[in-house]
């Protein structure tokens, strides 16, 4: 794959329009779509040659990168590049969506004469925009060598999961323990406030003690400082451990915590806090707490439940 080969990325939200902006810098011409017009207008400001729909973005790249919030979109963006009529077309999905659905994606795409390779991705934004993600790649073993140029483009560190669908569900079982995590930590929060715990004291010990870990660094200081820019949404948030809970009952395991944690999420979506980032599961909490006079107000309008 040439330095210079024309790549693209559908799905411009935080995750694709960082994976758009690391390609740039690689030297790639990057050509993008998505539905939203904010998005495709900060990913043009970025230098990415936003297009009309997807079938011009398959007609521009050989090799496109998806990064969209669900099954559905995943579905309409194959059936759009399919269009295109370029053939080979490669698609590395990199989205999160249950292992039933990726592979059903990947037989759309065979069938329509398209490769599709399942390649959901961890580690946060930040490390997508200096293409430092883990991608859990999900294809024949036979086939891992021929896509692994493609996902060495995004990811620094490259796990062979499985077959078709293995990649889906080692993500799934990665975001079940980050998510009810980032509950705890809210909670964590929601009670040294509570109870008048000095926070420079809380910062120390979670960072320092036996709690320490990805998410305490990540999280913490995010809300702790009240910033709840949309990062990992707590719709998606919600959307991935409902995927989880239904792996689980394909194999008659009652995940306990995990349903305390999407209930936890559920109940911040539907009180309006959905399009925040998960730290805002902070603001949700305190909220709701009849101590916390000072408290703000939600988002007037409900979240939906589609990014």
């Amino acid at each position: 794959m040439g330095p210079a080969e024309p790549l693209a990325v559908v799905g411009l939200g935080s995750m694709g329009l960082a994976t758009a902006e690391h390609l740039r810098d690689l030297g790639h011409p990057v050509y993008g779509y998505d539905p939203s017009a904010a998005a495709c207008e900060r990913a043009a400001q970025a230098g990415v040659v936003v297009l009309a729909d997807p079938a011009e973005v398959g007609r521009a790249a050989a090799v496109v990168y998806l990064a969209v919030p669900d099954g559905e979109a995943v579905f309409a963006a194959v059936d759009g590049l399919a269009r295109a009529g370029r053939r080979p077309l490669a698609i590395l999905d990199m989205s999160t969506l249950s292992p039933g659905a990726a592979r059903a994606a990947r037989d759309r795409a065979r069938a329509l004469g398209c490769r599709y390779v399942e390649v959901p991705v961890a580690r946060a934004v930040r490390a997508a925009r200096t293409g430092n993600l883990l991608a859990m790649v999900a294809c024949p073993e036979e086939e891992l060598g021929e896509v692994r140029p493609w996902v060495e483009r995004i990811a620094s560190d490259v796990v062979w999961a499985g077959p078709p669908g293995s990649g889906q569900a080692l993500k799934a079982i990665h975001n079940l323990k980050i998510l009810g995590e980032v509950a705890l930590i809210a909670e964590s929060v929601a009670l040294a406030r509570a109870h008048g715990v000095p926070e420079a004291s809380l910062e120390r010990v979670l960072r320092t003690g036996s709690s320490q870990s990805f998410m305490v660094d990540y999280q913490l200081g995010r809300m702790l400082g009240g910033d709840y820019a949309p990062g990992f949404r707590i719709v998606l948030a919600e959307k991935d451990l409902a995927i989880a809970l239904s792996m689980a009952d394909e194999v008659g395991l009652h995940l306990e915590v995990t349903e305390a944690a999407l209930a936890s999420y559920a109940r911040a979506e539907r009180s309006g806090w959905g399009q925040m980032d998960t730290a805002a599961l902070l603001s949700y909490l305190t909220r709701a707490a009849p101590s916390d006079t000072g408290a703000q107000s939600p988002p007037s309008t409900q979240s939906p439940r589609k990014g």
